[in-house]
């Protein structure tokens, strides 16, 4: 913790301290106070908080939140003078383990509706960041004379209330987005969703392991006898509150009178008999459901690792930064305007 002192000439602090002395008896016998001299400027303190597995994350729904603060004090001695206090809302989150299983571990489903369609659905993992991108195969054929029209995919967000005893006393706020569209042709109606080399950490590019090779090993074998049409798909999941104020989910958490969950909706539009479309021939609409638990995007392995901090805690003077930017080489970092916070 930083603490001020008057930033005057000798001669006036003398005169201030003498007449505090006169008029705060306490103060004269108080011992001189362990102060440092702050120059305006920017400064960085290295600290570590350890948030215990107990502690729940930060939650933002309507009628349950969660929310966490830093809160930092500049101490300014002398009796007539008052404390700087400013408090920082935060994102905490409870990043995932090296071998976290909703990472590793891929979901097989598959749907067979009597004479009008049979789909297999593969997806890479069952649980994803927000903000990223998650591999999704649908291999589907048609059964009878049924013709296909179009599938659309959708994410869903259901929030429940719970009572003491944990049953769901109410339905809370329901989301649904749209990530995917194509219609007989195959043709993607929405703009396919392309990542940056920033975009994707480094971590998600072995994070399915040895065991997703051998899954979809026999997934190619399947799909090989499997005598319909396969769509291989990179579903953009939207974005988290901490980036957009419109269009953003939360992500999956529970926490005493609150659940969040999501799932996969794949919805098949097909019609009897091979009736085309334009004919008026009435749509049929199946659906199939998938859980998936979303993270928030901080919840990642490259934030999960603590920085190294150095033995002493000096305190480090970055100096002012100009509007447009700038700054000395000398400096031993730089500073820029956009902030991310990560607790684990």
């Amino acid at each position: 913790m930083g603490r001020t002192e008057c930033n005057t000439s000798r001669q006036k602090c003398g005169l201030w301290n003498t007449i505090a002395n006169k008029f705060c008896p306490k103060c004269r016998n108080a011992a001189a106070p362990d102060c440092r001299l702050l120059s305006p400027g920017i400064y960085t303190y290295d600290f570590e908080m350890i948030l215990p597995p107990q502690l729940p994350e930060s939650v933002n729904v309507r009628r349950s939140h969660v929310r966490y603060n830093v809160r930092a004090c500049v101490e300014c001695p002398g009796p007539f003078r008052h404390n700087i206090i400013r408090n920082m809302p935060i994102a905490v989150m409870h990043c995932p383990a090296e071998d976290f299983v909703e990472d590793a571990e891929p979901v097989y489903i598959t749907r067979t509706w009597k004479r009008l369609l049979r789909c297999d659905l593969l997806m890479s993992r069952r649980g994803a960041p927000l903000c990223h991108r998650l591999p999704v195969a649908v291999s589907f054929a048609e059964l009878g004379n049924a013709k296909f029209h179009g599938l659309q995919i959708y994410l869903s967000e259901n929030v429940q209330f719970l009572r003491k005893d944990g049953l769901v006393s109410c339905l809370g706020p329901f989301k649904r987005a749209l990530l995917y569209e194509a219609t007989d042709g195959l043709i993607s109606t929405m703009s396919p969703y392309r990542l940056g080399e920033d975009d994707h950490p480094a971590g998600d590019k072995s994070g399915f392991g040895v065991q997703e090779s051998v899954v979809l090993s026999e997934w190619a074998e399947k799909s090989a006898n499997f005598e319909g049409r396969t769509l291989n798909i990179d579903l953009a999941l939207p974005a988290c509150q901490d980036h957009f104020e419109d269009d953003w989910m939360h992500f999956t958490t529970e926490y005493k009178s609150v659940r969040v969950s999501h799932w996969l909706e794949f919805v098949f539009s097909m019609s009897r008999y091979g009736a085309p479309i334009t004919s008026g021939a009435p749509v049929v609409q199946k659906i199939a459901r998938a859980p998936l638990a979303l993270r928030s995007c901080y919840a990642q392995q490259a934030n999960a690792s603590l920085p190294a901090y150095s033995q002493s805690c000096d305190i480090q003077h970055f100096g002012t930064i100009s509007a447009e930017g700038s700054f000395d080489q000398d400096q031993p970092c730089w500073v820029g305007d956009d902030h991310r916070y990560s607790v684990s």
